[in-house]
């Protein structure tokens, strides 16, 4: 790919659960749409910029859930440099949510802390 992608990897904060999610960011449709063809889940949204209304739209894909981000993740994990620390953690957290309906211990709140760290 030539273009720049935003790759966010983090958590949508609930009152009883934190769901992890990727987010890829674009300002090229075809590159969103190419990437959300590979993966075969997510969603797709348009935005504009309100502060800066001649800024181009982003085109922003988001996959959420433990097991479609495990599963996407696990697959992209050989590929990532610098979002390598952010995906190791929120893989670990993955695997200890992944059958667990129960509330977050200890150990799975210090994984979302880690994120927010890495994330800056």
């Amino acid at each position: 790919l030539t273009s720049r992608l935003l790759i966010l990897i983090n958590f949508i904060h609930g009152k009883k659960e934190h769901i992890p999610r990727i987010g890829i960011v674009n300002t090229n449709e075809e590159v969103i749409e190419y990437i959300k063809r590979i993966i075969g889940i997510g969603y797709i949204q348009t935005r504009r910029n309100k502060k800066h209304p001649t800024w181009k739209k982003q085109f922003a894909m988001t996959i959420t859930g433990v097991t479609n981000v495990r599963a996407v993740l696990q697959e992209l994990k050989p590929f990532l440099i610098v979002k390598r620390k952010v995906t190791e953690v929120v893989l670990d957290y993955c695997e200890k949510r992944l059958t667990k309906r129960r509330p977050l211990n200890r150990v799975e709140m210090e994984l979302i802390a880690k994120t927010k760290e890495l994330n800056g």
